[in-house]
């Protein structure tokens, strides 16, 4: 194979992964739009809600829904009806919709049963456009709590929660309702120092290229 060849391949593998990433962002946006016209409350958190407080520390391939318990049947009748392929993967806390090769997460609970969705996480929401939708998202406390139970031999989200913490730094409510006896069960006491002060510009860069490398967990 000629060198020629072989640069041409790797163009062509990266247009097609830019265009499926494409493509799974149009997914993600229209199943944004049908959950936001069926008025079920829902909050965005993984990925799109990480890149949000660090200021796209990662990329992501998935969508994370998180619903009450109660409104979880009627979001995944929501995604179907919309030409989803639903099941409730794992009933005591996650359900999926799949399309196309893409996922969309409905979710909870925590793997455990211990971090249902209630009504804190929604009294504490935060505004957001996501894909050009406004929606609202998971509260950083609760992003916090619910990845420090992702301590499993193919996933680990305790780089996300070290980003939430030093992006969040300051903003964090440690205090709030329930909150702090979680943080002190998993081991989590108080925040780290203040982290040093960037310029704007070379903070942004970095970002952007934790962002290529995909940095942190999953989701």
């Amino acid at each position: 194979m000629t060198v020629a060849t072989r640069q041409a391949q790797r163009r062509t593998t990266r247009g097609g992964s830019s265009g499926g990433a494409l493509q799974s962002r149009r997914r993600h946006r229209h199943a944004l739009v049908q959950i936001t016209r069926s008025g079920i409350p829902f909050l965005i958190g993984g990925g799109y809600a990480l890149r949000h407080y660090t200021r796209g520390v990662r990329g992501t391939k998935d969508l994370d829904v998180f619903v009450r318990r109660l409104d979880a049947l009627a979001l995944l009748r929501t995604l179907s009806a919309a030409r989803f392929k639903t099941d409730l993967t794992f009933p005591h806390w996650l359900g999926k919709a799949r399309v196309a090769g893409d996922h969309i997460d409905v979710i909870y609970s925590s793997g455990n049963g211990l971090a249902d969705v209630d009504g804190d996480w929604f009294d504490h929401a935060v505004s957001a456009t996501v894909l050009g939708v406004p929606v609202r998202l998971c509260p950083p406390e609760e992003m916090i709590w619910s990845k420090a139970f992702v301590m499993e031999r193919e996933r680990y989200d305790g780089a996300d929660i070290s980003h939430l913490i030093r992006a969040c730094h300051g903003q964090l409510d440690w205090r709030r309702g329930a909150v702090p006896h979680r943080y002190r069960a998993l081991g989590i006491c108080r925040q780290p120092a203040r982290p040093p002060r960037t310029d704007d510009r070379r903070g942004r860069r970095a970002l952007d290229r934790g962002d290529r490398g995909g940095a942190g967990g999953t989701g």
